[in-house]
């Protein structure tokens, strides 16, 4: 063992030579300095090498979320929807719960890295939110957007617009005059064409009976209500012949399309036709 040692040490001293005509002392302080430099030289390249590769991992790591968390946030799922007069309940990867009425489809998108919810929405849909990071619903009209909360949006068209906030709050975003509307805890508003109605009360229970096909309506013009109807069970609607400016008050049970069509017929003077090749209802006024 100490053969083996005495011979390591030579070989690692072997590169030095000391300067002649010195002391010992001073001959040795001289071999000790340069090994001392050597050990030095040795560490800092090593160091840079770590450097190097450390900077390299860095880089690809935060490139690597980068791309998982903020290129694709304009990648949406598939359409989820719900078949003519029937309800669907869909869970979102945050664990909110969509509620699709009648004839609607979502689709959606959840950001890994901001943890920020997007929804696209066509129809009908009541919308039970987990606190989080910003909820935005897009549909024809406008934009929703939301942290925690519980609605509920019509949007089959950007004609007619309904929407009811339950609980929290939600604020509007409507291409309609380019305004911006907030809702609180039982409000809710309309927009018919190029119209936004005041602010209505909202309960939480009639909204909850859309979903077993039960409609309050007060004061709605006839056109969005026979644009509605024709919208939920996926009808053309011309309504061309009669007065479309007269309102409808009442309850219409809409689980089948003739039961809605009958009790608005009656109740508006009004005559109707339905082609189904055609996919299409027509009024007319009652002679």
């Amino acid at each position: 063992m100490e053969q083996k040692l005495i011979e390591n040490i030579e070989a690692f001293t072997a590169g030095y030579s000391v300067v002649a005509r010195r002391s010992g002392n001073d001959a040795w302080e001289l071999l000790n300095q340069k090994m001392e430099e050597a050990e030095t030289r040795h560490t800092k390249r090593f160091s840079k090498r770590s450097l190097l590769v450390g900077s390299i991992a860095a880089v690809f790591v935060f490139g690597f979320i980068l791309y998982t968390g903020m290129f694709n946030t304009g990648k949406y799922s598939p359409e989820i929807a719900s078949e003519i007069a029937s309800v669907k309940e869909y869970y979102l990867p945050d664990s909110s719960l969509v509620v699709l009425n009648s004839n609607s489809t979502i689709k959606y998108h959840y950001n890994n890295f901001t943890g920020e919810r997007s929804v696209v929405l066509r129809g009908e849909a009541i919308f039970y939110v987990r606190d989080g990071r910003k909820f935005t619903v897009e549909f024809d009209g406008g934009k929703v957007k939301v942290l925690g909360t519980s609605f509920a949006i019509c949007a089959y068209t950007g004609k007619f617009l309904q929407f009811d906030c339950m609980s929290g709050r939600v604020e509007l975003d409507l291409d309609v005059q380019r305004k911006k509307v907030r809702l609180s805890n039982n409000e809710g508003v309309y927009v018919c064409g190029d119209v936004i109605s005041p602010l209505h009360a909202v309960h939480a229970d009639s909204v909850n009976e859309r979903l077993n096909g039960i409609y309050h309506w007060d004061k709605i013009r006839l056109d969005n209500l026979l644009s509605f109807v024709g919208n939920r069970f996926g009808y053309q609607v011309d309504f061309k012949k009669i007065d479309t400016k007269r309102n409808f008050s009442g309850k219409v049970e809409l689980n089948s399309l003739y039961t809605g069509l009958d009790v608005i017929a009656f109740a508006m003077g009004l005559e109707y036709t339905v082609s189904e090749t055609e996919k299409t209802i027509t009024f007319n006024a009652n002679p």
